[in-house]
């Protein structure tokens, strides 16, 4: 579990420095070790989102965003917090209107 929390890390730490598919790369191992730490599929799914898997991000996002976190709050409000910090940190803004969009969709 402590690899699998470190790679969700990293993945979280490569999209703040634009190494989106080193980001993808780091969660999906973390997935591998233990696939319940659904925290860190939020991180997989910025890192598609960022390298333009539009398909791909969208059914990662669209998965999640009804299902809740080990605190209980919504993955619809983690992303949408997550966006703003994203944003914030002055990555793509377009993209992540886009995934803001998916967020709002039914």
């Amino acid at each position: 579990m402590q690899a699998t929390k470190e790679y969700g890390s990293l993945a979280r730490y490569d999209l703040f420095i634009n190494q989106f598919a080193a980001s993808e790369t780091a969660a999906r191992r973390g997935l591998a070790l233990d696939g319940t730490q659904t925290w860190v599929k939020t991180n997989l799914c910025h890192a598609l989102l960022f390298q333009n898997k539009d398909a791909d991000a969208k059914a990662a996002y669209n998965a999640l965003k009804t299902q809740k976190d080990n605190l209980g709050e919504n993955y619809r409000d983690v992303f949408l917090e997550d966006i703003k910090t994203l944003r914030a940190a002055g990555l793509d803004a377009a993209q992540l209107d886009k995934a803001e969009k998916w967020m709002k969709e039914e």
